[in-house]
């Protein structure tokens, strides 16, 4: 057994050096902005047109384009090049994988677990769980009226790894707005008045304290709100309250815990957790392609290499591949090549967990029609979805359910649950969603791909549609997803 172990390793380390050795022949390293990055480490505009030299001598009857999710760094990027790579030999086609690390998942998290240790985020938690329990839960819960919600219960559930797992005041279909729209009815200010009232006729001199200690210590800091008094913090959990009501009232919430978790990082953290970062992660994917400098943007120089080295000589066919936020960037090089008239060389476009919006998809849709190439997806089902967690205690959903929740923003600047392509949940029938006119134009769409989409676990499909990953960053590097990937691209 430890022989097959140190055989196995020194595989590995083997595959590692000549890949390392080898990677002008397979990878693209994008800089900032999705241009050419200055000296070594970079991918240089003659290696590009090296790269495409050896695509066109390959005589491979198409190139696959992979690009990593958004949210890791080199190294993590590198690693699913490796592994694209070696399952791309299976196939006759020639892998090309873009690094274009932006690894905001690592700072995202280290910046989510300092939060929750913050006393003052740990108390506003508690004061907005136990007011907001109090108003939703006495409809459909034993736990009785609204003082047997004790702070006590609340916070044994929050040191649990998954809160509040085994209560779903939500579970019950029959009764789950009941008193929560009575309180929508009642509105807004109506709302936050009484529990500015209640909370104020109830003095905590912890939370006075913590809030002169936020002064000190986060006010001021880049991203964070300005000087807090106690009434406007006061006033800052009926506002969270509220949004909370507003989203279980509309069916847009993501569970009792999460929904709460996501609105107190609204109110007081949206900036310091990168709201900002994610929207300039999306602007690199765009940039890649971006037709205004061609000597300037990586992917788009790529592009006009590989077609002016084709000049129509070569029946070679392109696939497009993007995991998580990838799927920006596949989403804009399929435009850039129907831009160029030549949208016709696609044969595939696969998503793999595509952390892009339907709105996106469907711009794209309305502006490249008509569509070339097999569109696919493959996801988590929303129950594994849900299952993926983010952090542990602190928000025990996946990352896709965190950007729904927080990083996107609709037009009149609500960002409460917008519409992910990669999510099961906007996918399934449900009374919000399936006659929503955006997602019916998308779906449409997929609904007469040949391969359409499939959601982990989906193992009783036909080929090139089955998939059984069981976490967002892993579901790219999964068996039999790699499998049906392979068929798609073989077939």
């Amino acid at each position: 057994m430890h022989e097959h172990f140190l055989l196995r390793r020194l595989l590995q380390e083997i595959s590692k050096i000549y890949f390392m050795l080898t990677d002008q022949n397979f990878i693209v390293f994008v800089g900032n902005a999705g241009s050419f990055g200055n000296g070594q480490g970079y991918t240089s505009k003659q290696q590009i047109d090296d790269l495409v030299d050896n695509i066109i001598n390959s005589a491979k009857s198409s190139v696959s384009l992979h690009f990593h999710g958004g949210l890791v760094g080199r190294e993590s990027g590198l690693e699913g090049a490796r592994s694209f790579v070696n399952y791309m030999q299976n196939t006759d086609s020639y892998p090309v994988c873009f690094i274009w690390e932006t690894d905001f998942v690592t700072t995202l998290k280290q910046r989510l677990l300092t939060i929750n240790k913050s006393p003052f985020f740990k108390k506003i938690l508690l004061k907005a769980l136990k007011k907001f329990a109090e108003r939703y839960v006495p409809a459909i819960n034993s736990r009785g009226g609204k003082n047997n919600i004790s702070e006590q219960w609340l916070q044994e559930e929050m040191s649990k790894e998954i809160p509040f797992s085994s209560w779903n005041p939500g579970g019950v279909s029959s009764s789950r707005g009941l008193l929560n729209d009575k309180e929508f009815e009642r509105g807004e200010w109506s709302v936050i008045q009484e529990i500015k009232d209640e909370l104020e006729n109830d003095p905590d001199i912890e939370l006075e304290q913590l809030v002169k200690e936020y002064n000190k210590t986060d006010a001021g800091s880049p991203g964070s709100r300005s000087i807090l008094s106690l009434t406007s913090t006061i006033i800052s959990i009926g506002r969270i309250i509220w949004r909370s009501i507003k989203r279980f009232h509309y069916d847009r919430d993501h569970g009792f815990y999460p929904t709460v978790v996501e609105e107190v990082l609204r109110e007081f953290y949206i900036g310091e957790i990168g709201a900002e970062f994610w929207g300039l992660m999306k602007d690199k994917a765009v940039d890649m392609w971006n037709k205004t400098d061609d000597e300037k943007n990586v992917a788009s120089y790529f592009m006009n290499s590989l077609i002016n080295k084709m000049n129509g000589a070569t029946n070679l066919k392109v696939n497009l591949i993007g995991h998580s936020a990838g799927s920006i960037a596949v989403l804009e090089g399929y435009r850039s090549f129907f831009n160029c008239n030549h949208s016709n060389l696609i044969k595939e476009i696969i998503f793999i967990a595509p952390a892009c919006r339907f709105d996106l998809m469907k711009d794209v849709m309305k502006v490249t029609s008509p569509l070339h190439g097999r569109w696919s997806i493959f996801g988590l089902s929303d129950e594994r979805e849900k299952l993926d967690i983010m952090i542990p205690i602190l928000y025990p959903q996946s990352l896709l359910y965190f950007v729904s929740g927080l990083f996107e923003t609709e037009e009149d600047g609500d960002s409460d649950d917008v519409y992910i392509l990669g999510m099961e949940r906007f996918w399934k029938k449900h009374s919000v969603f399936e006659n929503d006119a955006l997602i019916k134009e998308v779906k449409n769409l997929f609904s007469f791909q040949p391969h359409g989409t499939a959601f982990a676990a989906a193992l009783g499909e036909t080929l090139g549609r089955r998939t059984d990953g069981l976490r967002h960053g892993q579901i790219d590097d999964d068996e039999i997803t790699k499998e049906s990937i392979q068929y798609l691209i073989s077939n």
